[in-house]
């Protein structure tokens, strides 16, 4: 049988699962499209011979290319359908299931990310994020959420990405961004920059209910930073 039939027999199976209600045997037979976008979509593979069934639902990010051999309008045919199948089960609470759809087969890592996090699966949405290389505001956020504090300030460290972090958070999350503060406002002062330290805080000492801690470290600051200015 012709390769290009073959993924044809192979779609048309997944639809049926699909249709029954067989999720997990349909996702397990399902082909890998990539992003919808063609401008978006990676470079096609030509393998010889159709791809075998998944062993397991995880969500480790594999190096095999898109399916080949598909025409657009039965790329975009079944891309709607992986598309309606993962917002149906997120809306039944299956969000474990709809982000493997998202990052799996469809190749969008940041929503799977993002529907994992509406489910609280903070841990696995960090890992996700890490593993697709998405930006690493992102992760940290994450690792902070499923309590994993110490794996994202060590992130946070290594990215130098207080500023991005604190900018995200200012409005979304006030318990994360304080955190963020005292975790950049403790890096500015181990690498001796207690004005920058000061200026990262100010909008939060000029609140009418300014953390006493957070004034006081303030004056610690002040003095350091006198400390530090040329003489004269």
């Amino acid at each position: 049988i012709p390769l290009a039939k073959q993924f044809a027999e192979r779609m048309r199976l997944v639809e049926r699962l699909m249709a029954s209600g067989d999720v997990d045997s349909a996702l397990r037979l399902a082909l890998r499209l990539g992003a919808s976008d063609p401008n978006q979509r990676a470079k096609k593979d030509y393998p010889l011979r159709l791809p075998g069934m998944r062993l397991s639902l995880d969500f480790n990010i594999s190096s095999s290319g898109s399916a080949p051999i598909i025409a657009e309008g039965s790329f975009f045919n079944l891309h709607k359908q992986y598309n309606d199948l993962a917002e149906r089960l997120e809306r039944d609470g299956d969000f474990k299931r709809a982000a493997y759809i998202r990052a799996q087969l469809q190749g969008y890592h940041l929503a799977a990310v993002e529907t994992l996090a509406r489910g609280e699966f903070y841990l696995d949405a960090a890992k996700l994020a890490v593993d697709a290389k998405l930006p690493p505001v992102h992760a940290i956020e994450l690792f902070y959420k499923a309590g994993e504090q110490d794996t994202a300030l060590a992130l946070a460290k290594r990215a130098e990405c207080f500023d991005q972090l604190a900018e995200r958070s200012r409005k979304k999350d006030p318990e994360f961004h304080a955190y963020v503060l005292r975790a950049w406002t403790d890096r500015l002062i181990e690498t001796g920059q207690p004005l920058r330290a000061l200026q990262v805080t100010d909008a939060l000492a000029q609140e009418p209910e300014a953390d006493a801690a957070l004034l006081a470290k303030r004056l610690n600051w002040i003095d350091m930073a006198l400390d530090d200015a040329p003489s004269g």
